[in-house]
């Protein structure tokens, strides 16, 4: 039996390109915002090139599309050069996973904590690390999307218009997300809840204590 779902959605897309990207006027972001548009889902594309910018789309760019589109669930969309420590924007700023999630705490909260982040940059999967903490559940996000390696400019776009496509058709994220991994030939598009991700983290910790002690036991 095929499944679905009836959930809707709105997509706001956060772009920083890198400096060469916004000279000569590349943007994964437009592209996105097409193919969304092209599904029938709402979506909002805001181009920043500083942590200011950055701040003042998730304060009170967010907001707006909040009103807009009450009855809908949420799907941040970022756009930006990326590490596994963090993203980077235009002006160069490094944002690192600590301050993101301080930053998407506030934002997830106002969702009633539905927030799904897509990450489009390179080691982007490794914003999960915004949930793995030993005493914190108060999430940045719900779930979340990205690649954990680096993914080309091209894999990216197409994955994410085959995910956004899925989803508009009513299918489960997990099988939009396998459809993003066949489409774009790049099979390092994952998808983890922050439950989840906070889970396997202290699955690693007891198991390192676990060890400790075992190693102190044969002392």
């Amino acid at each position: 039996m095929e499944r679905k779902h009836n959930i809707k959605f709105f997509v706001y897309i956060i772009e920083s390109p890198s400096a060469n990207d916004f000279y000569y006027g590349r943007s994964e972001g437009y592209l996105i915002e097409k193919a969304v548009s092209l599904n029938n889902i709402p979506v909002t594309l805001k181009v920043i090139v500083s942590k200011a910018m950055f701040e003042v789309s998730l304060k009170k760019g967010i907001s707006k599309e909040m009103a807009k589109h009450e009855n809908l669930l949420p799907v941040i969309h970022l756009s930006a050069h990326g590490s596994e420590n963090g993203i980077q924007l235009t002006d160069g700023s490094i944002i690192e996973w600590q301050e993101l999630k301080n930053y998407f705490k506030p934002v997830n909260k106002a969702f009633n904590r539905n927030l799904l982040l897509c990450m489009s940059s390179c080691k982007g999967f490794a914003a999960c690390r915004m949930s793995m903490h030993e005493n914190d559940t108060d999430y940045p996000f719900w779930g979340i999307i990205g690649n954990d390696k680096e993914p080309r400019w091209s894999e990216t776009a197409i994955a994410y218009a085959t995910f956004y496509h899925h989803i508009a058709l009513g299918n489960f994220i997990t099988d939009a997300v396998t459809a993003m991994r066949t489409s774009s030939g790049n099979q390092d598009f994952t998808f983890i809840t922050s439950e989840d991700a906070r889970k396997s983290y202290l699955d690693v910790i007891n198991e390192q204590n676990i060890r400790d002690i075992q190693s102190n036991l044969k002392k």
